[in-house]
């Protein structure tokens, strides 16, 4: 399991910046009309969003996913509850807009998060992060 847990965290850090990334290069290959709708994205929304806020949470993300694939001990609890708080924070985040490249990323990530997971709790991954972390990542 361990063999394949850090491409795993890898790929997801990839593949979340990519995501992030995508608003602004949706206009290379969609039409303005297209482009107008993806504009609506966040209609309704409870809590206003920032900027600092989108690249933030992007940060966290990221930083969080080096830690896990660095066994760092903090990592998997933080990595846990940043899950567990934008899951609950999704319903305030107003209307979604996705394009359907954006919609199979978001799946994606949503899939390796869940393998992720699973592989922190009921793998020996797990145990990994009980030790002390960089050092013993590099071993």
């Amino acid at each position: 399991m361990e063999s394949i847990f850090r491409p795993l965290v890898l790929f997801s850090i990839i593949l979340t910046i990519v995501f992030w990334l995508t608003p602004y290069f949706d206009y290379v290959w969609l039409s303005d009309v297209e482009i107008e709708l993806l504009d609506q994205g966040g209609l309704g929304a409870v809590f206003e969003s920032s900027d600092l806020d989108y690249w933030g949470t992007l940060f966290t993300w990221v930083l969080l996913s080096f830690g896990l694939y660095f066994y760092v001990r903090l990592a998997k609890p933080a990595f846990v509850a940043f899950y567990i708080l934008n899951f609950v924070l999704t319903p305030f985040y107003g209307i979604q807009v996705l394009t359907g490249y954006e919609m199979l990323m978001s799946s994606l990530l949503g899939l390796i998060d869940g393998i992720i997971l699973a592989m922190l709790f009921f793998t020996s991954v797990g145990a990994r992060f009980a030790k002390n972390s960089i050092q013993d990542a590099q071993n």
